[in-house]
């Protein structure tokens, strides 16, 4: 079954938000993080969240979902070092120069990619 994008983006927007206003990061560094835990990606979702205890969520009947953010260097050094991912790292890379210094959205599910400008309205400066 398919997760749907759509009702995450206010929390994604809130984790740009966030690394960009509390953390300091600069918009165009940001790369914002939503992987399905029990797929193809888990190797990344590893290493972005060492030792995190998901069968808590799979224990509530929830589908584990990671998100977070992460600077736009290690996302691409991590993507690199995986053959399955320089696709996506070769896309991300391509994004990246035209998103006009905004934070990016990477969705990993299943096999599939979604790379997106992540929104950070709704918060005053």
């Amino acid at each position: 079954m398919a997760l749907t994008l759509a009702p995450e983006m206010p929390r994604l927007a809130e984790l740009a938000y966030r690394a960009h206003w509390v953390k300091k990061r600069p918009l165009d560094d940001i790369v914002v993080v939503w992987l399905e835990v029990d797929g193809p990606w888990r190797w990344l979702v590893d290493l972005l969240m060492p030792g995190y205890d998901w069968q808590v969520w799979r224990d509530q009947g929830f589908r584990p979902l990671a998100r977070g953010h992460q600077s736009r260097a290690v996302i691409l050094d991590l993507l690199d070092h995986a053959p399955e991912a320089r696709d996506t790292s070769r896309v991300l890379r391509m994004f990246q120069a035209t998103s006009e210094h905004l934070p990016v959205l990477v969705c990993l599910q299943g096999r599939s990619c979604v790379i997106a400008v992540t929104p950070t309205s709704g918060h005053s400066s």
